[in-house]
């Protein structure tokens, strides 16, 4: 396949589709016609269709379901583990493992619990959004229950700063990996 990158992609790419029939030859600028010296060099390494193969759809939709829960699952970890070290920062005297076994069994029931909006949302059009924020409220008040218990004669209002500023390390901490990626790329 190193001849469909004789030219910058990805015009030698888009011209031995097009020769496929599998796209039409109509580009779009910065986009230039492939160089007449580099036809038949793309044409000699691309052109067998039994190379060029699809995804089907199904497995497209098998990955993308795949890639969703294992993202979930790690950003919750990740989440909860924050939370455990600004609960940690407040007094709390739980372990990680108490504050993750415990704020997984919140976020499970509130999963759940979550597929109300979703069947009433369909039933009842128009309060999708109102169930939405009271099932959002429920996740923190679970999380707030799952903190307290976990952390020992830790308070309500302990358990919610606790919650606020583990979401404040995420999104820090999505901040810092954004400009490291950034500027890491220079």
């Amino acid at each position: 396949h190193k001849q469909l990158f004789c030219e910058p992609n990805p015009i030698p790419v888009k011209w031995a589709l097009q020769r496929l029939g599998r796209c039409g030859g109509t580009l779009r600028s910065p986009l230039t016609p492939l160089g007449s010296a580099a036809q038949p060099l793309v044409e000699q390494g691309s052109l067998d269709p039994n190379q060029i193969q699809i995804m089907p759809g199904g497995m497209v939709l098998l990955i993308l379901i795949a890639v969703s829960f294992f993202g979930s699952i790690i950003g919750l970890s990740i989440y909860q583990t924050l939370t455990h070290v600004a609960a940690g920062f407040l007094g709390g005297k739980g372990s990680v493992v108490e504050t993750l076994h415990m704020m997984s069994i919140a976020e499970v029931a509130a999963r759940i619990v979550s597929l109300v909006p979703i069947v009433l949302g369909g039933l009842l059009p128009g309060i999708g959004i109102i169930l939405n924020i009271v099932m959002f409220l429920y996740s923190v008040a679970l999380n707030v229950v799952a903190l307290t218990y976990a952390h020992a004669e830790f308070g309500i209002g302990k358990s919610i700063l606790s919650l606020l500023f583990g979401s404040l390390l995420i999104v820090v901490f999505g901040c810092c990996v954004g400009l490291a990626l950034a500027f890491g790329a220079q």
